[in-house]
């Protein structure tokens, strides 16, 4: 069963469509990050690095594992959220994906 969980919770998806069931709500997720506190660990910091986590063990990242990378991951997230009003509607994980994946591609070989 808790394979089956992290199955579901790590796979990848179109999230733009998604209904959350989470506890953090995207008016909740943007108003934190807005607050910027740089890497301290608060609703914003968690749940970006846990998508980014998830999108680096499905492959649909590849970003290197230094703490400049986290730090580049979350400036990214919040610079996109920031920048993006017009995306706030839409699921939290959506925010974090779309950037992510656009500012860490994986090569294709």
């Amino acid at each position: 069963m808790i394979e089956l969980a992290f199955f579901l919770a790590t796979a990848p998806f179109d999230a733009s469509g998604y209904v959350s069931i989470s506890g953090i709500g995207s008016a909740d997720f943007v108003s934190e990050c807005a607050k910027d506190r740089g890497m301290q660990m608060d609703i914003c910091t968690t749940y970006i690095l846990g998508v980014s986590d998830a999108l680096q063990v499905n492959k649909l990242t590849c970003r290197d594992p230094s703490d400049i990378a986290t730090m580049q991951t979350l400036a990214i997230v919040r610079k996109y959220i920031s920048s993006h009003p017009e995306e706030w509607n839409k699921h939290p994980y959506y925010l974090v994906q779309k950037p992510l994946m656009a500012a860490f591609p994986c090569s294709k070989e």
